[in-house]
């Protein structure tokens, strides 16, 4: 016979933490199903070891969980992040069950039907809560590599002193990419990025951190469908919460002694080969930060707001760019340039292949409006853009859970 739930939630990290709190709130009746055996093991054991968030701690914003603590302008590292979602679960107490695997997922009459590393389970609602960096984007071309190179991603990177002596190579100059490449600078070790399409921002500017300025400009909250196809599939920004508060681009890393190259294309018998677009890229990574130092600046005129003027912040060198400034190698003999190991920091992409019914757009996302699917019952929260840019993080994870939980609960009322 199967196991029966009014609610079942998949996913026991902050969305379907979150989720749990909010169904507790209105007293229904539900089970969360943990694939991990502790709390927080994505963050622990799926990011490397200088990790931390690149929002303030100020943007931690759980429902009914604010961080509390002595640094608001800081970035909490991975530890603590662990720390402080064990403290949420501690206060939510969810009926959750940790090392359960759901395989598969699938609509039968007006149930759905859950298949389990401990059986079948049966529901009229459930949640994936499942988040969305399931796994990180290899290209195919990766396989050609030479098999003495070491190829490691964002979530099997922990700290340079793991890989070879020699250079690295890391692919990608997004958030992980520049957080990444600077673990290496720091450790001294030699350093090739080929740079993608991560823009520049300013850490802080005029006084405030990015994230305030987003928050106010009200960019954070904006609903997915009042943005373009571009804003919501973009590459995230080159951010750091590591260390200083200081910013990071290409000029700085270049400067450091990174050497950088254009897109990496491919590689054939143990030569690499990369785009002629690296000076092309950081212009257009330049203008980006212009353009947004623009917005703030009109944003600040519009409402009168009292803060420094713009001196000397933490991304002004190299801005803008003036005619080519880096050479473009097309090619590199990854032997003769001494490159041990490959990072590859090219994002990541959602699995939702365990779900066997048609709930996926062309890009493998659920359709679904702010967390309600197209399919009675079936409910997903955590997905970046789900309903605002905030939706996947801190910020904006605790808002979807309630307006999912009064969905269920209206529907369950009406179920009798």
């Amino acid at each position: 016979m199967s196991e029966r739930h009014d609610i079942v939630v998949i996913g026991g990290s902050q969305a379907g933490l979150s989720v749990s709190y909010c169904l507790g709130q209105c007293a229904m009746d539900h089970v969360v199903l943990e694939r991990e055996e502790d709390v927080g093991h994505a963050w622990s054991h799926e990011r490397w070891d200088s990790f931390t968030l690149v929002s303030p701690n100020w943007f931690l914003r759980l429902p009914d969980f604010s961080y509390d603590g002595d640094e608001p302008d800081a970035y909490l590292p991975r530890d603590e992040i662990v720390r402080h979602l064990k403290d949420f679960c501690t206060m939510v107490r969810p009926p959750i069950r940790h090392g359960v695997d759901v395989m598969g997922l699938c609509r039968v009459g007006d149930d759905w039907v859950l298949e389990t590393s401990n059986g079948e389970i049966r529901t009229r609602n459930v949640v994936v809560a499942t988040g969305y960096f399931h796994q990180p984007k290899v290209p195919d071309f990766a396989a050609g590599l030479p098999g003495d190179i070491v190829q490691v991603d964002p979530y099997t990177y922990k700290n340079p002193s793991d890989l070879p002596d020699g250079a690295t190579l890391i692919v990608g100059s997004s958030m992980s990419g520049v957080q990444i490449c600077e673990d290496f600078v720091e450790a001294g070790r030699e350093v090739y990025m080929a740079v993608g399409s991560g823009n520049r921002v300013p850490r802080t500017y005029r006084g405030r951190d990015i994230f305030a300025w987003l928050v106010d400009m009200g960019w954070i909250t904006k609903p997915v469908n009042s943005v373009t196809h571009e804003e919501r599939y973009a590459a995230s920004m080159m951010l750091t919460g590591a260390r200083d508060r200081h910013g990071v681009n290409l000029h700085h890393l270049a400067a450091s002694g990174v050497t950088l190259t254009g897109r990496f294309n491919g590689v054939e018998n143990g030569v690499g080969h990369f785009a002629s677009d690296l000076n092309q890229r950081i212009g257009e990574s330049d203008a980006f930060a212009v353009e947004f130092k623009g917005m703030v600046d009109d944003h600040i005129r519009e409402h009168g707001i009292d803060v420094p003027q713009a001196c000397g912040d933490n991304t002004d060198e190299g801005l803008p760019l003036d005619g080519p400034l880096y050479a473009e190698p097309e090619q590199i003999d990854l032997a003769a340039a001494g490159i041990s190991s490959v990072v590859w920091a090219t994002g990541f992409a959602c699995d939702f292949d365990w779900i066997r019914e048609p709930v996926l757009d062309g890009r493998g996302f659920p359709r679904q409006q702010r967390g309600v699917s197209d399919l009675p019952g079936l409910y997903f929260c955590g997905q970046h853009w789900l309903h605002t840019f905030a939706s996947g993080g801190f910020f904006g994870v605790g808002e979807d859970p309630a307006h999912i939980a009064e969905h269920i609960r209206l529907r369950l009322e009406t179920a009798g």
